[in-house]
This record gives structure tokens, C-alpha cells and sequence, in this order.
């Protein structure tokens, strides 16, 4: 059994994240808008939620730290210290993973979008930053750096 245990519930169709069983590094995912899935991804675990399908962009390397997107299409996905942040602009269907932590070093710890606008919190060895996009994801600015 899975559960959306990564929700956004603050608009009309939320935004959650359900994932598989985590397994070295790996862990199924599978992004919904309200009831609909529109991405998932499997890394050959049979019980994933997507059954053996991928689709919508996003790796099976790494752990999802949580999802946030706002009214229209723009949304986020930032990793639990394995993985990639990703962004969509087209409500989920297709993500993209953007350059701005690293795998491995980096953890997500929260992020939110309004319009086209998102900043993600991000913590690497007890050193915090705070970026920004105003453009969907396209092009990210450090606002803040905490030590």
C-alpha cells in the first residue's frame, strides 16, 4: 500500500507525491493533481504505484522530499537528501530536474510556488539557502544564506 504522505492541498486540484518501496538510493514515485496521476516513474519494483510504466520526466534515483504547486501549472518536487529538485510547467505532466542542489550533499527541506514565482529551502551540512525563481523554473538566484 502507498500513501500521499507529501500534499499541497491549498488550491482547487492539490498537488501530492506518492512513493514505492525507497531501495538503494531508488524509490518509485508518482505525482497526482486532485485524483489524476500525471508522472511516474519505476525503477523495477512491480508494486510501484505506477505498475511498470514511467512516464513524465522524473527519476527513479532518489527520495522525494515534498511537492508544491501553485493554481496553474508551475510545480516542485524537492529531494530528501538523494535526487534532484524538479520542476513542471505544464501541471505535472513533464518535469525537469533544474541545477540548483546536489545530489547527495543537498536536502530539500521546503519549498512553495505562487504563480510563476517558487523559492526552495535547501540545507547542506548545517548551512541553509534560500533560491528563487520568477520565471516557472527556468532561472533560479540565491536570496539567502544561513550558517
Amino acid at each position: 500500500m502507498y500513501s500521499a504522505d507529501l500534499v499541497d492541498s491549498n488550491i482547487e486540484k492539490p498537488w501530492s507525491i506518492c512513493g514505492g518501496q525507497p531501495a538503494t538510493g531508488n524509490q518509485a514515485k508518482a505525482v497526482f493533481r486532485g485524483k489524476r496521476r500525471v508522472a511516474c516513474t519505476n525503477f523495477a519494483d512491480l508494486r510501484s504505484p505506477c505498475g511498470r510504466a514511467s512516464y513524465g520526466g522524473i527519476s527513479g534515483y532518489g527520495y522525494p522530499g515534498g511537492i508544491a504547486g501553485a493554481y496553474g501549472g508551475f510545480g516542485i518536487i524537492w529531494p530528501d537528501g538523494r535526487g534532484s529538485v524538479y520542476v513542471t510547467r505544464d501541471g505535472g505532466h513533464h518535469w525537469h530536474a533544474v541545477p540548483i542542489a546536489v545530489s547527495d550533499i543537498d536536502s530539500g527541506t521546503w519549498a512553495t510556488t505562487v504563480g510563476n514565482t517558487g523559492f526552495v529551502l535547501l540545507w547542506r551540512e548545517g548551512h541553509s539557502r534560500l533560491v528563487e525563481t520568477t520565471d516557472a523554473g527556468r532561472t533560479w538566484r540565491l536570496i539567502r544564506r544561513w550558517r
